[in-house]
């Protein structure tokens, strides 16, 4: 019997195709280009939240979204809008600033830390920046928001939020469900 969810045999970026990995299906393509023009539109800067990581400079390919080159090509071209991207999967956790000046940020898993701690964090949100407050395993992260065409900031003054907020929903409408998902 095959084992889908190992690397046997898969060299390079193919390691990504193991069961345990996914894709972002058409619709949620479809989706996420809308909600990335509509904050084009309204000069806003969006948070990109996945599961699998989005890029191959912050992960090792085995945990790689699968089609992460379709959803970069897609995210690129929004990229002044992009304030980062956070995933999770790969449990020691990564860091890269990709080729448009997106940040993507793997956040580390609670799985690896020695018995009795935690890792989590906080993310607060400023007029220039994201901050990750990390405790326990957690490791803190910073990213600078990029400059708009006419120099000014781009993003709105915000006191700090929390990213941890069962509740959230943008001003617009957006937050989940996003077609395809489930909430549970």
């Amino acid at each position: 019997m095959n084992n889908t969810n190992s690397p046997q045999g898969l060299e390079g970026f193919d390691r990504r195709f193991v069961g345990f990995n996914g894709a972002v299906g058409q619709n949620q393509l479809k989706w996420l280009e809308g909600v990335l023009a509509e904050a084009e539109q309204a000069d806003e800067q969006v948070v990109i939240f996945s599961h699998n990581p989005l890029h191959p400079d912050c992960t090792s390919p085995i945990c790689l979204l699968w089609n992460y080159d379709q959803v970069l090509k897609l995210i690129h071209r929004y990229a002044p809008n992009i304030a980062g991207c956070f995933s999770g999967h790969a449990h020691a956790g990564g860091f890269c600033v990709d080729e448009a000046g997106i940040h993507h940020r793997v956040l580390e898993a609670v799985v690896e830390c020695p018995p009795g701690t935690d890792a989590f964090g906080i993310v607060e949100v400023y007029r220039d920046r994201l901050e990750l407050r990390g405790y326990g395993g957690m490791k803190d992260t910073s990213f600078a928001f990029r400059r708009s065409s006419d120099g000014g900031d781009r993003g709105q003054e915000l006191a700090p939020v929390s990213a941890a907020g069962t509740n959230w929903k943008s001003p617009h409408g957006h937050g989940l469900p996003i077609p395809g998902s489930t909430v549970s």
